[in-house]
């Protein structure tokens, strides 16, 4: 094993922990419902992550080989669409503050970056479960992705979001 996987797992690693401590300083700064929600679930994302790198890390140093079970996802309790479920849960249905928005924003930002990053190690994985393995965080990311872009149109302009919905019926 070329220690070019171990590199991408620091890397991978250390994008996790400062996006999880980014969304602590976010957590504990907002002062929407809907925002504390968001954050709170990221915050649990990343920690899942930060869990899954450290074990593939020990083990592909102790073996020099890409574990098989590294690919499966662990059980998730998150629901089909985490914008709607923050949203329900939150009494507040009024525009985000500015650094609330701005926060959304660079939360966008952090995620982008690691679809990114998780779609070039998926296209150079030589092993399949390699491969599959960041083609399931790139879809976790995106997830993540499109839910933050959903709460920043909310917090941005409930109304127009709100419009908007009635005018697709409910079909989000």
């Amino acid at each position: 094993m070329s220690d070019s996987r171990l590199e991408a797992l620091k890397r991978a690693l250390k994008m996790e922990e400062d996006g999880k401590k980014f969304y602590e300083k976010c957590l504990k700064e907002t002062k929407n419902e809907m925002g504390k929600w968001m954050f709170e679930f990221l915050i649990r994302a990343e920690e899942s992550h930060i869990r899954k790198f450290q074990e593939l890390y020990k083990t592909l140093e102790a073996s020099g080989k890409w574990p098989e079970k590294a690919a499966a996802s662990e059980p998730r309790d998150v629901p089909a669409n985490i914008f709607a479920e923050a949203l329900a849960h939150s009494k507040e249905k009024e525009k985000g503050t500015a650094d609330d928005i701005e926060a959304l924003k660079t939360a966008l930002s952090f995620e982008e970056e690691g679809i990114k990053y998780y779609q070039a190690n998926a296209a150079a994985a030589t092993d399949p479960m390699e491969k599959k393995f960041y083609m399931l965080l790139v879809n976790e990311e995106t997830e993540h992705f499109l839910s933050i872009t959903d709460s920043l149109a909310f917090m941005e302009n409930p109304q127009l979001y709100y419009h908007q919905k009635e005018m697709t019926r409910g079909h989000w």
